[in-house]
């Protein structure tokens, strides 16, 4: 599933309305963590409108540890923030936290050795480092485009096997559980994901095959905007 392409340089994302009789409809806000500030007001905005929205959020040590990264990484670039500093006023009532209970989270987190877990609290704050290098906002448009959002497993290739499992996987577990809880709940009502965009084809997979959803709306929204090209020097030629 494609939720990321590259459009006139800019890196747009795409969300998705999924609807059924006698159910509640779902509209899905694949979330990138450092954006542009207008993309998290827009999905901020129209996310509330909703009966209710489901959110991501580890409250967990390796949660607060990825959330700083995006904060360092965001902190001198110019009209880039981080998800976890911009949507924190979006916690209204009707905003429920549907990511994976501390405790449940911490059970397959202690599965990974301690050294590759204290590598992770490390070298993530360095990689938020490294993402503010000249030319971030390039590098990243390029990379997310080119990367893919359903078989995200590159975590794996940095910190060893283990992270994805528990980082991807069994948060995707997660946020279906608490849509299948909410189907069974709720006959109607309008209902929005705000969720990573790598948790999203799972959970269309999950609401299409097991819940007999169908997509009736897919829209493209940009997310991060491509930075301005330097102007070119000019040149006078004239001849005597």
């Amino acid at each position: 599933m494609k939720l990321l392409r590259k459009h006139d340089g800019h890196l747009q994302v795409q969300q998705l309305r999924l609807v059924r009789r006698g159910g509640p409809s779902f509209t899905l806000f694949p979330m990138i963590h450092i954006a542009d500030h207008a993309f998290f007001r827009q999905v901020a905005a129209s996310a509330d409108t909703h009966d209710m929205v489901l959110k991501e959020g580890s409250r967990t040590a390796a949660g607060r540890t990825a959330n700083r990264t995006h904060l360092i990484a965001s902190a001198v670039n110019p009209g880039l923030a981080a998800q976890s500093r911009s949507m924190r006023e979006s916690a209204g009532a009707h905003w429920v936290n549907s990511d994976l209970a501390p405790k449940r989270f911490n059970r397959f987190w202690r599965r990974i050795p301690v050294l590759r877990r204290v590598l992770f609290h490390l070298i993530m704050p360095v990689l938020g480092v490294a993402l503010r290098l000249p030319r971030t906002r390039r590098l990243l448009i390029d990379a997310m485009a080119e990367g893919s959002t359903s078989a995200d497993d590159s975590i794996d290739d940095v910190f060893g096997e283990g992270f994805h499992d528990v980082v991807v996987k069994q948060r995707d577990k997660a946020l279906i559980e608490a849509c299948a809880q909410t189907i069974t709940t709720w006959d109607d009502g309008d209902v929005a994901v705000v969720w990573g965009a790598a948790h999203i084809p799972p959970l269309v997979m999950s609401l299409i095959g097991d819940h007999g959803y169908r997509t009736t709306e897919r829209s493209w929204i940009t997310v991060l905007s491509a930075p301005a090209k330097p102007a070119q020097p000019s040149t006078n030629s004239s001849r005597a």
